[in-house]
């Protein structure tokens, strides 16, 4: 990402020049770096965008490993400790093992991370009712 400041030299020099080339190669950036931004400015003095630079920038990309079935049984295997007491239910990391013995190839962090989401979501959450001081 650029600062201001760098957009809008760039933004002057493409004024100048009139060619996203010769401002690349002034400023030692890429070609497509100078027409994204000079499009950018662009928009924004027409209207149809209302800022430069996106103040929160979201990369959503899909899960190659977490498949739905993956998911599937991190799920299955939670749902069938859930009666068992507390020291005898599985682990993030136990199912993690699991499904790499069955010869799936996925990080302990994905499984970890969709365990929290599991367990938020379909665990009971304690509860303290505040009550008289002494």
């Amino acid at each position: 990402m650029k600062t201001i400041a760098e957009i809008h030299r760039i933004v002057s020099l493409y004024e100048l020049y009139g060619s996203y080339k010769r401002v690349a190669r002034e400023l030692g950036i890429s070609r497509n770096t100078v027409k994204k931004y000079v499009r950018r400015v662009k928009d924004v003095r027409e209207g149809t965008a209302a800022e430069i630079l996106p103040r929160h920038r979201m990369i959503a990309q899909p899960s190659r490993v977490l498949t739905e079935t993956v998911r599937q049984k991190i799920h299955e295997h939670l749902e069938s400790s859930t009666n068992h007491p507390q020291q005898q239910r599985f682990s993030a990391k136990r199912i993690w093992e699991m499904l790499v013995m069955d010869g799936h190839k996925i990080g302990y962090a994905t499984v970890k991370d969709e365990v929290a989401r599991w367990k938020s979501a379909n665990t009971d959450r304690e509860v303290y009712i505040l009550q008289e001081p002494r």
